[in-house]
């Protein structure tokens, strides 16, 4: 049995949002290979910031295969997790 406060769904829920956006807007197709983190805020509803680490979508060249780190700003609708939605989702190339 799950606790109220139990936010373990958080993470990896906003890093597959968040990469679905990316895809969405760019030409370079993403797959998750890790939900690193996440945290939630209140700003005129409730917010998250996330970061998770993806590669190319079928890469087969070392650099391709190499993840790239993502920041991603989320809003939360007013369900919680069911209504969430991606602001901007980047990669933080280096």
């Amino acid at each position: 049995e799950k606790s109220v406060n139990d936010v373990s769904w958080r993470t990896p829920a906003c890093a597959k949002v968040a990469l679905k956006h990316y895809n969405r807007f760019n030409e370079d197709e993403r797959e998750l290979v890790k939900a690193v983190d996440s945290i939630a805020f209140f700003y005129n509803g409730w917010w998250m910031h996330a970061n998770f680490l993806a590669k190319s979508k079928g890469g087969t060249s070392c650099a391709d295969l190499v993840p790239k780190y993502f920041f991603a700003e989320l809003k939360m609708g007013p369900n919680g997790k069911e209504k969430m939605s991606c602001v901007s989702c980047i990669k933080m190339d280096p």
